[in-house]
């Protein structure tokens, strides 16, 4: 191999060589976060992103970027996990029987044995390794340090060396003992220094209280114990936290908190505050704080707070206040007090609460819309323009639930078909409904036409509860008792509103004209020769998903924004229209015409009808090919 060194651990191998077609693969990529590439023993160096499930052969190779992670479930049971800028080549030759051979070629790499003692043959002799134990192999030039983090290992002629204690194998062979470790330097924290220029920011002190007792950091022995309370930090310090331990981190006026169960590195470089590589924290203050996460570093702004959570499948974050950047391998990336992003392992960040670019229509928000829509979904933006001091946060209540936006003055959401509620909240006071309303989405397109007549209806004395819908004028409902006895003189009797109506009947059977029913809630029932029919209700209702216009074709072929066109149709008596912003003038039959041209700020063009009672209805003209036109700035 190379002038690295070879290690050979013992593998339980599926079979020899010469016994199968295929040798068995001597490890399997189980997990990973950040980007982790891999090569292969007839292209070495020729890097690809390796997957999980991926599998490795003699003379494969691993390696880890920045802010990256890896671990390699070995043939026999053990485990190798590789650190941030790790790599690992397994060996060109074949091994002896029951032999697995790797390199350390760059970084750090910890080895935990399986639940039977692990052999690794290396030039100064055997070493020995306890069940469960962990050796982590660092390169360091041209030597490897080997520590002992969990349990025993006994390195050819060394003593047994316990949890903390290690060896250094030089590159001549030679072994040579670290020193026993040293406990981290804890001293009271300095008084918080007066507000540093930007040069001076980076060279600032960094201080940490540790509260709880699970808290320890790496140094060149080991893994050591960081007492509760104050200490001090340099930079690069890796720290790892246990059950029940937190650790509030300061450097100048940058502020973060780390939490339970998490592995971190402090100020890995002089522009980030902290790198975490598994767990989660907390961070903001005063000036912008960055924060390190596998796959690219988050900038929080001045005043801003966000929630990290790092773990096996991705990165969230969770903005509280004001807003972070992301800067990844792509554009940077800004998200927005209350929302929510996810980082995936293989960089891609997906947004929670982000807002639509374009919209279709636009109300205030506290409107009550009837949008029809040719073709729906409807991308509806919510104007609060005022409202809010900071941002708002609108959410809908049905459909896709928890679809929600976050922006300053608008945020624009796609609604689907049917109704749904809205609800718009402060930022600042996100346990306060501001605004409120309810939307419902029609599939129409204009051109059926409003009803000329009054619908007419026949319901039997049945017992049943029944509804009747009507238009612009309320149904003639007729009403009729099956088996009523044959006799000259019949009663029907009429509930509304708590007040009786007796009507003399000459036969089981009565129409009420158009307007003589009001909206509401009816109650009837018949009498006669000592019979009384079943009583039945009947509910009168506006029919608010019927037309209440009709609209001419809609404008041929391809248009742009600021295009001319004639809007014109038929609308139902009582209700106002406007084109735009512009109030049109109906005629005696409720007939209307007028100019207007394509908007800018929409894809389509919105036509509002209001009634003082039956509310607002938008209808969206769409261009006849279908083509949506009109971004928003």
């Amino acid at each position: 191999m190379t002038a690295g060194l070879r290690l050979l651990a013992l593998g339980l191998m599926a079979c020899a060589a010469s016994a199968c077609s295929k040798p068995a693969p001597l490890a399997t990529l189980q997990e990973k976060s950040g980007t982790v590439e891999r090569d292969w023993a007839e292209q070495v160096r020729v890097w690809k992103v390796a997957e999980l499930g991926t599998t490795f052969h003699l003379g494969d190779g691993l390696q880890t970027h920045a802010g990256a992670a890896a671990r390699l479930l070995l043939d026999d049971g053990s485990q190798l996990s590789l650190q941030a800028e790790t790599q690992v080549r397994f060996s060109d030759v074949a091994p002896a029987p029951h032999l697995l051979g790797f390199d350390v070629e760059t970084g750090a790499a910890s080895l935990q044995a399986s639940g039977e003692p692990l052999s690794i043959q290396t030039r100064v002799g055997l070493a020995r390794i306890e069940p469960g134990a962990t050796v982590v192999f660092t390169r360091a030039n041209e030597s490897l340090r080997i520590v002992v983090e969990v349990g025993r290992a006994v390195f050819g002629a060394s003593e047994p060396l316990v949890a903390g204690s290690g060896v250094r194998v030089l590159p001549d062979g030679e072994l040579a003992p670290l020193a026993p470790p040293s406990p981290p330097r804890v001293e009271p924290p300095p008084a918080a220094p007066a507000i540093a220029a930007a040069g001076q920011q980076q060279q600032a002190e960094i201080t940490a209280r540790v509260r709880g007792r699970g808290a320890t950091v790496r140094t060149e022995q080991g893994w050591s114990p960081l007492a509760e309370g104050p200490a001090r930090l340099v930079p690069g310090t890796q720290l790892k936290l246990a059950r029940r331990t937190s650790v509030e981190l300061q450097r100048g006026q940058e502020r973060a908190e780390l939490f339970q169960n998490g592995q971190y590195v402090v100020a890995p470089r002089p522009d980030v505050l902290v790198a975490a590589t598994e767990g989660s924290l907390a961070a903001g203050s005063e000036v912008t704080v960055r924060i390190a996460v596998p796959g690219g570093v988050i900038a929080v702004a001045p005043g801003g707070t966000v929630n990290v959570g790092v773990g096996k499948s991705g990165t969230t974050f969770d903005v509280q206040a004001r807003e972070i950047t992301f800067e990844g391998s792509g554009e940077p990336q800004r998200i927005r007090s209350g929302q929510r992003a996810t980082l995936s392992g293989a960089g891609e960040l997906s947004i929670q609460g982000r807002g639509l670019d374009h919209a279709d229509v636009e109300i205030s928000a506290g409107e009550s819309v009837v949008i029809h829509d040719p073709a729906p979904p409807t991308a509806v933006r919510f104007r609060f323009d005022g409202v809010c001091p900071d941002s708002g946060v609108l959410q809908l209540r049905g459909g896709k639930a928890g679809q929600f936006a976050v922006g300053e003055g608008a945020v624009a959401l796609a609604v689907g078909r049917g109704a749904q509620r809205y609800e718009l909240r402060c930022g600042s006071d996100r346990a306060r409904v501001v605004r409120q309303g309810k939307l419902s989405v029609l599939a129409d397109d204009g051109s059926r036409r409003v009803a000329a007549r009054a619908p007419a209806t026949t319901l039997a004395a049945d017992g049943h509860r029944y509804t009747v819908l009507y238009q612009n004028r309320l149904p003639v409902l007729t009403l009729t008792w099956p088996g009523a006895p044959e006799l000259s003189s019949l009663l029907l009797a009429h509930e509304f509103e708590g007040k009786k109506q007796e009507l003399i009947l000459s036969q089981p059977r009565h129409t009420f004209e158009s307007g003589s029913l009001r909206e509401g809630r009816h109650a009837f029932f018949f009498t006669g020769g000592g019979k009384v029919s079943r009583h039945t209700r009947v509910e009168i209702q506006f029919d608010n998903a019927a037309p209440t216009a009709t609209l001419d074709a809609a404008a041929s072929g391809d248009i742009e924004p600021g295009d001319p066109l004639t809007i014109s149709g038929i609308a139902l008596p009582g209700w106002q229209v406007k084109v735009g912003e512009q109030l049109v003038v109906q005629d005696a039959q409720g007939r209307f015409s007028s100019p207007a041209s394509w908007p800018s700020a929409t894809r389509a063009l919105a036509v509002r009808l209001s009634h003082p009672e039956r509310g607002t209805h938008v209808y969206l003209r769409r261009p006849s090919s279908g083509q949506r036109v009109g971004r928003l700035p």
